[in-house]
């Protein structure tokens, strides 16, 4: 190999060196090709006319594969991306449906001011709680009568009568809901009260 030859070789090493981990696949291809095309170019006309199209082809034909790999990566990451991105949006959609619907009867303003039948639950927790009404809390996924935030106040109706009044606490953590206990009680709703509430507190979960 003539010192022409071995200066053009020494050139395209350096030059991948210097693209290094900042080269594109593409051009990474390019410069691996460059260099098998030179050397095959020397050892086969053993001059720099040889060298430098052996290193002009192989530098082409390297450039040819990098681009066809790069773009399968990028294809195959954009896949990977839009997989990701659907597998959340149906996690955010399944969250959703799990949610109940804050249900809660309203009045207007001045009327029914001393109806028994009109009352409220209260949650004194950091907690989210589900109500039930005269319903058994044993399935889970029944939608409850209501569902209250922490510290969240929500006005009801309930008829004259008794009621079975139950409860479901949940804390919100990084693995989902988890239950923190449950509440279980009768309420009897007066004629002769002027309404009445219920108040979740902290040790009202068990």
């Amino acid at each position: 190999m003539n010192k022409s030859s071995i200066l053009l070789v020494a050139f395209v090493v350096l030059s991948m060196v210097a693209l290094g981990c900042t080269a594109t696949t593409t051009q990474k291809g390019a410069a691996i090709g460059a260099i098998g095309g030179a050397l095959i170019g020397q050892a086969a006309g053993r001059d720099t006319k040889s060298t430098i199209i052996g290193a002009a082809a192989g530098g082409l034909t390297g450039a040819l594969v990098g681009d066809v790999i790069q773009q399968e990566q990028l294809a195959r990451a954009e896949a990977e991306r839009e997989a990701a991105e659907a597998h959340r949006e149906l996690d955010a959609l399944r969250s959703e449906e799990r949610q109940p619907a804050k249900t809660a009867v309203t009045y207007p303003q001045g009327q029914y001011q001393h109806d028994p039948t009109v009352g409220e639950f209260t949650n004194n927790t950091p907690w989210e709680v589900k109500v039930f009404v005269d319903a058994p809390t044993n399935d889970l996924q029944r939608v409850p009568h209501l569902a209250l935030g922490p510290y969240e106040t929500a006005p009801a109706n309930l008829d004259i009568g008794e009621h079975r009044v139950s409860a479901t606490a949940y804390v919100k953590t990084q693995y989902g809901e988890r239950l923190v206990g449950r509440y279980e009680s009768r309420l009897y709703v007066d004629p002769r009260d002027r309404g009445w509430r219920v108040n979740f507190k902290d040790k009202s979960f068990n």
